[in-house]
C-alpha cells in the first residue's frame, strides 16, 4: 500500500509540474494543494478528467452553487455516481457502499414510510380496484345526475367520499379528496364527469415517486374508468325497473321487448369493455408491477418502474394519441348508453321507433368500426393486448338488426 501511495504521489507531483522536475505547479493545482487534499483521492479524481478551470475561485468558502452549474461539461466538478462506479480504482469500494446505502433506503421506505401501502391505495381508488367502495361512491353521484340534482359541488363529493371511506378504508380517509374543475360540456353528458379528479396526498419523500405528472396520468385513467362505470351503471339500473311484459298491452309489450334486446347489445359492449380494463389491463399489469418493485434494489429503479407502469396502463387503456380513433368510437357508444337510459326514463311509450332505430344504427356503425380497427391493429402486431377486447366483441358483428322498416310496418 505504501509503495502504491508513493507511486501515486510521484505521478501527481510530476503531473502538477508538467512532467518536468522542479517546474512549478499550475495555479489551479496550487489552489487545490492548499486544501491539503489526500494525494490518492486527487489522483483518483484526476483520472475522471475533472480539471477545475482557472477562472473559478476554488476557495471552498467562496464557491457558490451557481458557479458549479456554470462549469462546462468536461470540467464539471459534479461527477455522476455512475461514472464513479465505472473503471476506477475505487469502484469495488464505492459499489459496495452504494449498494448498502440503497438497500437501507429501500427498507426505510417500505417500513417507516409504507411505500407498498401507498402503491396499493392508489390502485384501490384511482384505478378503482376497490370495487365495493367505489361502487357506493359513484352510484350516489350517478343517481344524483340522473335526478338532475347538483352533483358537482366539492362539499357534497368530499363528504360522500369520506363517508364511504370511513366504512371500508378508514386509514385512507385523510389522504384522499375530490377536486372539481371546469367543464365546457353539459352536466348530463358522458364527458361531464371529466371535471372530477381524485387527489391523493403523499408524504415526503415519497412524492419523488408519486410525482404530480404521474398523479395527473392516474387521474386521466380514473376519469375514463368513471365514464365506463357510468354507462354500465345506467344500463344495469334499467333491469331493476323492468315490468312484466305479460301485464302490458301487446303493442307496448313488443316495443319493450325490442328495447330490451337493444339494451342487451349495449350491455354486452360495456361489460366486455369494463372486464377488459379491470382484469386484462389493470389487474394483470398491477401484479407484474408489484413483482418488479419487490425485486428493486435502489430508489432509481422504483421510480423508473413506477413511471413505466403508469405509462403502460395509460396506453393500454386506449388513452394515448395513437389509439384516439379507438377511444372516440368507445365514447360514442358510451354516450348512446346514456341516451338510451334517458329515453327509457321518460317512458317506454314515449320511446319512439325512430329514436331507437337511430341508437341501434349508430351503435352498429361504431361497434363494427371498432372491431375492424382492433383486428387490423392486432394483425400489424402493434397492440397485442387488444386481442382480448377484439375477441370479446366479435359476437356483435353477427347480431341481427332489431329495428327495421318491416317491423315498423308491422
Amino acid at each position: 500500500v505504501g509503495h502504491a501511495s508513493g507511486a501515486a504521489v510521484t505521478a501527481i507531483t510530476e503531473r502538477r509540474s508538467g512532467g518536468q522536475p522542479g517546474v512549478g505547479m499550475d495555479s489551479s493545482w496550487e489552489k487545490l494543494a492548499l486544501w491539503n487534499i489526500d494525494p490518492l483521492l486527487e489522483h483518483f479524481f484526476s483520472t475522471l478528467h475533472v480539471s477545475p478551470p482557472e477562472e473559478v475561485d476554488f476557495n471552498p468558502s467562496k464557491i457558490l452553487w451557481r458557479d458549479l452549474q456554470s462549469l462546462p461539461g468536461e470540467s464539471s466538478l459534479l461527477v455522476p455516481v455512475t461514472e464513479l462506479l465505472q473503471n476506477t480504482c475505487l469502484s469495488p469500494l464505492l459499489h459496495r457502499r452504494y449498494t448498502k446505502a440503497c438497500g437501507a433506503l429501500i427498507r426505510l421506505l417500505r417500513s417507516e414510510y409504507r411505500l407498498t401501502e401507498h402503491f396499493r391505495t392508489v390502485r384501490l381508488f384511482l384505478l378503482m380496484e376497490a370495487g365495493d367502495t367505489m361502487l357506493h361512491f359513484y352510484s350516489d353521484v350517478f343517481q344524483r345526475i340522473q335526478e338532475g340534482g347538483v352533483w358537482w359541488e366539492p362539499s357534497y363529493l368530499n363528504s360522500l367520499l369520506q363517508e364511504v371511506l370511513q366504512g371500508h378504508h378508514p386509514t385512507a380517509e385523510k389522504s384522499l379528496s375530490v377536486r372539481v374543475g371546469d367543464s365546457p360540456y353539459q352536466r348530463t353528458s358522458i364527458y361531464s364527469t371529466g371535471i372530477l379528479s381524485l387527489c391523493y396526498e403523499v408524504p415526503w419523500p415519497l412524492d419523488t415517486i408519486f410525482s404530480p405528472p404521474l398523479m395527473q396520468t392516474y387521474n386521466e385513467v380514473f376519469r375514463f374508468l368513471l365514464q365506463v362505470k357510468w354507462a354500465k351503471w345506467s344500463l344495469d339500473e334499467i333491469r331493476t325497473r323492468c315490468c312484466t311484459l305479460a301485464s302490458l298491452p301487446r303493442d307496448l309489450a313488443f316495443r319493450v321487448h325490442q328495447l330490451l334486446l337493444l339494451r342487451a347489445k349495449l350491455v354486452l359492449f360495456t361489460n366486455n369493455l369494463n372486464n377488459y380494463l379491470m382484469t386484462r389491463i389493470l389487474h394483470s399489469v398491477g401484479l407484474e408491477f408489484q413483482a418488479n418493485v419487490a425485486q428493486a434494489e435502489d430508489l432509481d429503479s422504483i421510480i423508473t418502474l413506477h413511471r413505466e407502469y403508469v405509462s403502460t396502463i395509460f396506453d393500454r387503456c386506449l388513452l394515448n394519441k395513437k389509439a384516439s380513433y379507438v377511444k372516440e368510437a368507445i365514447m360514442k357508444i358510451l354516450s348512446l348508453a346514456l341516451s338510451f337510459r334517458h329515453k327509457w326514463e321518460e317512458g317506454v311509450s314515449k320511446f319512439s321507433f325512430a329514436e331507437a332505430e337511430r341508437i341501434e344504427t349508430e351503435f352498429s356503425k361504431c361497434s363494427h368500426f371498432l372491431i375492424t380497427c382492433l383486428n387490423n391493429t392486432i394483425k400489424r402486431g402493434s397492440f397485442p393486448h387488444l386481442e382480448t377486447l377484439a375477441f370479446s366483441l366479435r359476437s356483435l358483428k353477427s347480431t341481427q338488426k332489431i329495428f327495421t322498416s318491416s317491423i315498423r310496418k308491422r
